[in-house]
């Protein structure tokens, strides 16, 4: 579906060369401006599809930006280069892997395989914590305690040794070549005319330093951002990043999209009054379009069934009055476990209903095992690897008796494995170990 896009995201897609910076919250219509924007660059003016970059702060955004792309452009869409910053990071370093300090075919640590390692080095009780701890000192320059210190260092090392990188490291590496090697800077930064960010409120300095790098050779840049809302505050983000942009390129004022599009204007005031005493780094006046019978209203419940039980009554009340559908409600939650509780509930009450996880795709069970699989069959050595595997075959209470085999002895998950199930031989749950030690050694010969 095309939709007319209203004066000011016309005077965003419509903009010259050089850089843009846009303003707006939520639905304001950010994704079609930037949408609209890249058809404007190919078919207006003249820039080749795959010239164009389109950097995004999620793989569900990246998702969004493709299909929306092919909607508007076709085949062509196709052709515009468009991933996260760490997709982006990944490819660069892939392909510059020796300048960068590493060797071919390192492998990503995801959060589940840095938990593992740090607790393989007896970090267990803290792993959340020194994850945190590490990328604050690498993104945003905090001091590490002398005693977090060496741990940080050896749990470098151990990544290294296992030509293994995680996922800061792969925004920290990439800045750290382009400032040490201009020559690959520049045969990177040439490969596209125009950029275009997405969600610029969450860049942080090191990311920043990357996309300006790459926008130096034309300084073609739009970069789309709210500076009421940033989620990744813990991660080195920082609003102030879209003064920052304003200044480094010397812009007069930013395009703001000032109309919500989505919103009720019920909810739309509310919100904005919960704001109302918030620094605001730009001047705007935001608007609501849309209009609800139904006002916003907080209630307390004295516990989680009584909530429960007035939703449904709400619900079907509701029904009954304006006819509408069970699919067409919806109930917002903030954690997993509310969404479960929800569901039982529902059931309960014969009220059909389906759970909407949004869980990413890693976490299903059968993909988990096959990307577990594949780490092993990449690098057959990695003790956390192999862990990382154990933890989707063998049931908890034995995953646990290796886990302290592994503390009390050498670190080498499998060998622990193997011990303990050779001092297991009439228990039953021997089967199981010496079943996942075969296992890894034949993932081993692949």
């Amino acid at each position: 579906m095309i939709i007319t896009p209203t004066a000011q995201q016309k005077k965003a897609i419509e903009a010259g060369l050089g850089a843009v910076l846009v303003i707006a919250g939520p639905g304001a219509g950010k994704t079609s401006c930037l949408i609209g924007r890249i058809g404007h660059l190919i078919d207006k003016m003249g820039f080749a599809p795959g010239r164009v970059l389109a950097v995004t702060f999620t793989n569900k955004a990246a998702e969004e930006v493709a299909t929306r792309l092919e909607a508007l452009l076709g085949e062509r869409g196709a052709d515009v280069h468009r991933g996260t910053i760490h997709a982006l990071c990944a490819n660069i370093l892939r392909e510059f892997a020796e300048p960068a300090g590493l060797t071919s075919g390192f492998g990503i640590a995801d959060e589940e395989y840095q938990r593992t390692l740090l607790r393989q080095m007896r970090q267990g009780p803290r792993t959340g914590d020194l994850l945190k701890a590490f990328g604050r000192h690498r993104l945003m320059g905090h001091p590490l305690s002398p005693g977090d210190q060496d741990i940080y260092r050896d749990y470098q090392r151990t990544l290294r040794r296992r030509n293994t990188v995680d996922f800061d490291d792969l925004v920290v590496l990439t800045g750290e070549l382009f400032r040490r090697d201009s020559a690959v800077a520049d045969t990177v930064a040439r490969r596209w005319d125009y950029i275009l960010i997405d969600e610029f409120q969450d860049v942080n300095a090191a990311q920043y330093e990357i996309l300006r790098r790459l926008a130096e050779p034309h300084g073609n840049v739009l970069a789309v951002g709210d500076d009421e809302q940033s989620i990744f505050s813990w991660a080195g983000a920082d609003p102030a990043v879209l003064k920052r942009f304003e200044r480094d390129y010397d812009l007069a004022a930013p395009v703001v999209l000032e109309t919500n599009h989505r919103t009720s204007q019920q909810i739309f005031g509310v919100a904005r009054r919960l704001l109302r005493g918030n620094p605001s780094l730009f001047d705007k006046e935001l608007t609501a379009t849309r209009q609800s019978r139904f006002e916003v209203r907080a209630l307390a419940f004295p516990d989680d069934d009584a909530e429960a039980s007035w939703i449904i009554a709400d619900i079907a009340a509701d029904r009954a009055s304006h006819g509408f559908e069970w699919g067409d409600y919806a109930v917002l939650y903030r954690r997993h476990e509310v969404g479960n509780r929800l569901e039982s509930t529902f059931v309960k009450a014969g009220v059909p209903c389906r759970l909407a996880k949004g869980r990413p795709l890693s976490e299903d069970k059968v993909i988990g095992q096959v990307i577990a699989a594949l780490r092993l069959v990449r690098n057959p050595q990695d003790s956390s690897a192999a862990e990382a595997y154990a933890r989707h075959v063998l049931p908890p209470h034995l995953l646990l008796r290796v886990q302290a085999e592994v503390v009390a002895g050498d670190g080498e998950f499998l060998l622990a494995a193997r011990d303990l199930a050779a001092s297991m031989s009439r228990d039953p749950d021997s089967k199981k170990l010496w079943r996942l030690v075969y296992a890894v050694e034949n993932l081993a010969a692949m």
